[in-house]
């Protein structure tokens, strides 16, 4: 199982509704809606894309290969942006 954890280097602001990314190293900002928030405070903390997606089936009214694969997805473009690292 692979684990991914935020980059800590990274600053962001949330409201109800989405969080703002801003990767100072790399001078790029990145916008998630209220999911992708959701994904963003699951991996505060080192955690798995599994166990993710069980937290998160708690909230949405999805299958959990939806779910995962849509984690997965998101993980890989935050790791290309530089805003979380696969550990």
């Amino acid at each position: 199982m692979d684990k991914y954890i935020v980059n800590k280097e990274c600053s962001f602001s949330a409201s109800d509704e989405y969080v703002i990314v801003f990767n100072k190293a790399k001078e790029n900002v990145f916008m998630l809606d209220k999911t992708g928030k959701e994904v963003w405070q699951l991996f505060q903390t080192e955690s798995t894309v599994e166990a993710a997606a069980k937290a998160l089936m708690k909230i949405y009214s999805a299958e959990y290969e939806v779910i995962y694969n849509d984690i997965l997805n998101l993980l890989e473009s935050l790791v290309q942006e530089g805003l979380c690292y696969k550990v």
